[in-house]
């Protein structure tokens, strides 16, 4: 065989053909489904944070309004709604009714007790005048920092 015919038999050098964005590896399907997976989880756990924190929100605005009322015209009827409001915060936040009957020294015990703080949130004085001062005729009177207590006592007390 001479060389012209060997080096006809040869085919050019071909450059490989370009490599395309699709189909994806299967590492970024996995990687992909990883991502959408931790994204779903996040929004899933913001959701029910957001959700399970409805009460408080809506008994802080409650508590605005109640507020407003007794600052204006400190009645124990007054008194009563803030107490009421107090109870259902309670019991929204440990997600049990048996607190909406509590009275007396257990409201007392109650309301100086908040979990996972290690000092009371209210005052001797505003304990008093919520657990005794609704059955007093004369009591003494909330002003606007045992509100700005309370309103604290309502943030924390949902906090376990």
């Amino acid at each position: 065989m001479d060389l012209d015919q060997l080096l006809s038999q040869l085919r050019d050098a071909h450059a490989p053909d370009a490599i395309g964005h699709w189909p994806v590896a299967p590492g970024w399907w996995i990687l992909l489904i990883l991502v959408l997976t931790c994204i779903i989880c996040l929004v899933y756990l913001c959701h029910r944070k957001w959700s399970s924190t409805i009460w408080k929100r809506q008994a802080l605005k409650e508590l605005f309004v109640i507020q407003t009322r007794y600052l204006t015209e400190p009645t124990s009827s007054n008194l009563t709604l803030l107490n009421q409001l107090l109870k259902r915060s309670i019991c929204s936040a440990r997600n049990t009714h048996n607190y909406l009957q509590v009275t007396g020294s257990q409201w007392a015990e109650l309301l100086a007790s908040v979990p996972n703080v290690k000092d009371p949130v209210l005052r001797q004085q505003d304990i008093e005048i919520l657990s005794q001062g609704i059955y007093e005729a004369q009591t003494e009177k909330l002003d606007k920092a045992a509100f700005h207590r309370i309103e604290k006592w309502i943030r924390q007390s949902g906090n376990r």
